[in-house]
């Protein structure tokens, strides 16, 4: 998609950077004063256009974040009360447009003229406006104000997603569950009106939004929860707040800078998929350094939120200017561009090529490969497993070596033990001393050379559903009791030692309904578990199947279960990890 300059800005002149293709993800990268701010500012500004864009709205079509603007604001402590006015004006602008009416020869020509005057007002999008109709069983000039507040969108109005008000989408939700549950009593008790069940409540507004961005930011990294909003009050003030790891509650205010800046990805993330009939996406998003206050664990969720979600699921035009060599590794091929002050002032460029340019002259920056371990896996699910894994050990492994696992291929593309055997063998092949793969055990007794397997699991999942790893989970997460699960009722999960150990995996296997045979199990807190054969040996998507049929709440967690028990129940128990996957990393770090 090539640039044209429309006229002069700053240090770029015509022919600059004309004619240059960029794709839809950019990661824009070269020294200081080389004109990266400036090129986004020109595209802003429109003084350098996209010819398949043309001319693009500032603030809406096209949108600059500059450094430290890509972050999540502070609402003010707010009422429901507050977001109830907005239908009611909603109401009355369509009963003074409803005047008119007369005006028109048809019913047909005026809801024409209805429906273009609320989108280009802003006041509702034209896919809003479809569903409200289906889901009524009317026309909107039949809608009362009931209707508007029963059918229209979470919130009021067309909404930025960068800018989204987390407390007007918690206090919207919280009270329309609370008006359909008084809904449901009066149903029930006075057998009058009419109610949605919990389960088409949900399906037509989703699952409580607060839960969804709990799981947002599990997916990216953020060890939060929402505090929810309160229920059955319009009057009641509610500040939308975080309870970190340590059980506080925490004000995105307080948050680092890094941290706000994932939680505005997050709410950007939540915004475009869950509230896309209110939301306008911009057809061109411009990051200046958005990346500079993240971890670099934290900058690959930024890449792939960016990529996943704005990219591909919506078209969404994205640059990211960067000084990161991290950000600039982690880029998707072909995605990295260099900035120079001089000569060709923008070209396309490896990451290996930018990568050096941003660490010339940097002599004392060095890395000592032979102390890293590229790990190659079966699919992206056991490379998240196993990179948690590795993350909570590693001090007590070997703190100065680290291990990096690799998916060899997706699950469903071009995965699997075979890819994994290939990649290491070829590799190992070109001198690459570094490179191992880690596969199920499934029913073999060896692998090839520099590839391994846990000995004592079939698969992946029989060590993520380890019965005290799984019990300490459904106890965390408060989806069972500890009595439930044959402990003292007062024990909380981080609690849990030896002395809870096997009376915890008896009680797993009774859930399961798992009798027969045992084996014994070595863990690192230096005790044995004698654990059902069938946990250990079953094939590991049955034994998933399994637990999550036993237990239906872990289905929220959806693909990032595994990666999400791993990360909180061995993360908070690390004396629960079985001896047997800690002797596979020890190999793997001392080879």
């Amino acid at each position: 998609m090539p640039l044209r300059t429309n006229r002069p800005f700053r240090s770029l002149q015509p022919g600059s950077v004309d004619g240059v293709t960029l794709p839809l993800l950019t990661v824009l990268t070269g020294a200081n004063g080389s004109g990266k701010s400036n090129l986004l500012e020109a595209l802003n500004d429109n003084a350098v256009i996209f010819d398949e864009y043309g001319h693009l709205q500032t603030g809406v079509q096209v949108r600059l974040f500059r450094l430290g603007e890509l972050i999540a604001n502070a609402d003010a402590p707010t009422s429901v009360a507050q977001f109830l006015e907005p239908w009611a004006q909603l109401y009355n602008t369509v009963q003074s447009w409803l005047s008119n009416k007369a005006n028109f020869p048809s019913r047909d020509q005026f809801l024409s003229w209805l429906y273009s005057n609320l989108d280009s007002s802003r006041l509702l999008t034209r896919a809003a406006l479809i569903r409200m109709e289906q889901q009524a069983g009317k026309q909107l000039d039949e809608f009362s104000l009931d209707d508007f507040k029963n059918f229209g969108p979470m919130v009021s109005g067309i909404k930025d997603p960068f800018t989204t008000s987390i407390s007007e989408v918690f206090l919207s939700y919280a009270h329309r569950r609370h008006l359909n549950d008084v809904a449901q009593y009066v149903l029930h008790t006075k057998g009058r009106g009419t109610a949605l069940s919990d389960e088409e409540f949900e399906s037509r507004f989703g699952a409580p939004p607060w839960s969804v961005l709990d799981d947002v930011l599990t997916l990216l990294g953020l060890n939060y929860r929402f505090v929810p909003p309160p229920e059955g009050s319009d009057t009641a003030n509610y500040e939308a707040a975080l309870i970190g790891p340590e059980g506080v509650a925490v004000r995105p205010a307080e948050l680092s800078s890094g941290e706000r800046t994932i939680l505005a990805i997050a709410i950007s993330l939540f915004s475009g998929t869950r509230m896309s009939e209110a939301i306008e996406l911009p057809r061109l998003l411009l990051l200046d350094e958005a990346d500079a206050s993240l971890h670099p664990s934290m900058v690959q969720s930024l890449i792939q939120v960016i990529e996943d979600v704005f990219v591909r699921q919506y078209g969404v035009h994205v640059i990211l200017s960067t000084h990161s060599p991290t950000t600039v590794a982690l880029a998707p091929e072909g995605a990295v561009h260099i900035m120079s002050r001089y000569g060709s002032r923008l070209r396309a460029a490896s990451s290996d090529e930018a990568v050096s340019a941003l660490t010339v002259g940097i002599s004392s920056l060095s890395v000592r490969m032979e102390n890293r371990r590229q790990v190659f896996v079966e699919s992206e699910y056991d490379q998240a497993v196993f990179q948690e894994i590795f993350s909570i050990h590693k001090n007590d492994l070997s703190p100065e070596k680290s291990l990096e696992f690799i998916a060899a291929g997706r699950r469903d593309v071009g995965g699997g033990c075979d890819a994994v055997n290939r990649l290491v063998t070829d590799l190992r092949g070109t001198g690459a001393s570094t490179v191992f793969g880690v596969v199920d055990r499934d029913n073999r007794s060896a692998a090839p050379p520099h590839v391994h397997f846990i000995d004592d699991r079939h698969s992946i999942e029989n060590l993520v559903f380890d019965p005290l790893l799984l019990g300490t989970f459904l106890l965390r997460e408060q989806m069972v009791s500890a009595a439930d699960l044959g402990l003292p009722p007062q024990v909380r999960h981080f609690e849990l030692g030896p002395k809870h150990a096997q009376p915890l995996a008896d009680a797993i296997s009774q859930r399961l309904q798992l009798p027969g045979p045992t084996v014994s199990c070595a863990y690192r807190g230096g005790f044995h578990v004698d654990v059902s054969q069938v946990i250990l040996e079953e094939r590991g998507h049955d034994l998933e199947n399994r637990v999550v049929d036993e237990f239906p709440s872990l289905r929220r967690y959806q693909s990032n279960l595994k990666r999400e028990l791993v990360r909180r129940a061995m993360g908070d128990v690390p004396d629960y990890t079985p001896q047997s996957v800690l002797h596979l990393l020890a190999t793997l770090v001392a080879d």
